[in-house]
């Protein structure tokens, strides 16, 4: 009877883990062996997944563990240890998944017609908003005099009005979507801020430097870089450029300075890498302004002539959009932020603007050059091939990618016109 309890003791606390370690191989070994002439004993049982305790023979997990022999408990405590790791490895793994990657959008590159404006709109500024919106800002050229803003819905198709704007101005430079889902606007020496949750425009200031025109960029940190551009009323090619810059709040709706562009040239349009840094298009060079130390420096220097819109690809480069002239041909220039150098090449048709799919492709907007529709294309920078594709309604109309993938083509000039499509 005593060396019954032994083993029990023994194998008790092994497995209910109060023991240190495995028990001693030649102990427990002499234990069983001594047990053998023994009869086995009644145990208190409690049947799984019945509402009675008995007393039973060799039921219950300590009864059937002290009938084992040693090969046999040797397994049991194998099998045991295989599936607290299997269990680990299976957990471990879970954990460790990669979460899935975002759906992207199957572009047919094709074009549909979708309802018109309520007013015509000469290339107008486009701002996709959070809610899926998306922001019209524009003038109705020589017949229809005066700025318009409103809210298309991509969705139905209809307009709402927004504002009024807190500027006299026929044009914006530029247009900026803040993280809280408001939209950062310049113009001509004017900031305003709009609200889409109450349709509503208003003045933010004050400016370090007042301005005209620009360009502008959301920073990673929220905040809103905003360089270059000509005194208020100032005539490019006559008034020297502003090589000022200056960094919005928009928790204060006020600007502070920063450092000061490099080049004469006043500089140009900006986007923000991944790693937080800006990429500036100035004339026939490039620059990068680093948030960490306020300063711009020199990236380096573009091909002649194309310098243009500028767009981040996922890995980092930029791809620069624009065209040699303004009926030649349009030139499409790779920036390599590792190398700090550009490779060019050059399409038969002037590109007049360009957006990034969700694929990773270019949708690319060209001049309408002696026809009556515009030309459209699509670059892959994998292969650095162009696919053309079906031409807008419209002379120069200006495009935004919506949030499903698709991208929304509005308006043009010569003459200025209400016409949307989509690209899908």
């Amino acid at each position: 009877m005593t060396a019954h309890l032994d083993l029990d003791r023994t194998l008790g606390a092994w497995f209910s883990g109060e023991a240190a370690a495995t028990p001693p191989p030649e102990p427990l070994a002499r234990t069983i062996e001594s047990t053998r002439t023994i009869r086995p004993r009644p145990v208190l049982v409690a049947r799984i997944g019945s509402d009675w305790v008995d007393a039973g023979s060799t039921g219950g997990v300590r009864g059937g563990i002290a009938g084992l022999r040693p090969a046999a408990a040797i397994v049991l405590v194998a099998l045991l240890a295989l599936a607290l790791a299997g269990g680990a490895v299976l957990v471990g793994s879970r954990l460790l998944a990669p979460p899935p990657l975002p759906l992207r959008h199957t572009y047919l590159n094709e074009l549909v017609q979708a309802p018109d404006l309520p007013t015509p709109m000469s290339s107008p500024t486009l701002v996709t908003l959070a809610d899926g919106r998306v922001l019209v800002i524009g003038d109705g050229g020589a017949f229809h005099p005066g700025t318009t803003a409103l809210v298309y819905d991509p969705a139905t198709g209809t307009s709402v009005s927004a504002g009024p704007m807190r500027s006299p101005d026929r044009w914006v430079s530029s247009a900026v979507p803040l993280k809280d889902g408001r939209v950062l606007i310049l113009g001509d020496g004017v900031y305003q801020v709009f609200d889409p949750t109450t349709m509503q425009f208003a003045a933010v200031g004050p400016t370090v430097t007042p301005r005209s025109g620009g360009s502008a960029t959301l920073l990673l940190d929220g905040r809103v870089l905003i360089a270059g551009g000509m005194p208020p009323g100032g005539n490019a090619g006559v008034d020297p450029a502003l090589r000022s810059a200056e960094l919005f709040d928009p928790g204060t709706l006020a600007s502070t300075p920063t450092g000061s562009i490099g080049t004469p040239t006043g500089g140009g349009p900006m986007v923000t890498l991944p790693d937080g840094r800006v990429f500036m298009a100035s004339g026939d060079a490039a620059e990068i302004y680093d948030p960490a130390t306020g300063t711009f420096s020199a990236a380096s220097t573009t091909s002649s002539g194309g310098g243009g819109h500028p767009i981040v690809l996922p890995d980092g480069r930029v791809v620069l959009v624009g065209s040699t002239g303004l009926y030649s041909g349009g030139r499409i220039q790779v920036w390599d932020p590792a190398a700090r150098t550009f490779s060019a090449r050059d399409l038969p048709e002037p590109l007049s603007g360009a957006t990034l799919l969700d694929d990773g492709r270019i949708l690319l907007i060209g001049m309408c050059r002696g026809r009556s529709t515009g030309w459209t294309g699509v670059h892959d920078p994998a292969t650095g091939d162009t696919i053309p594709t079906p031409g807008t309604r419209a002379c120069r109309p200006t495009a935004t990618r919506l949030a499903d993938g698709r991208v929304l083509i509005v308006g043009g000039v010569e003459p200025a016109v209400p016409t949307v499509e989509v690209f899908r």
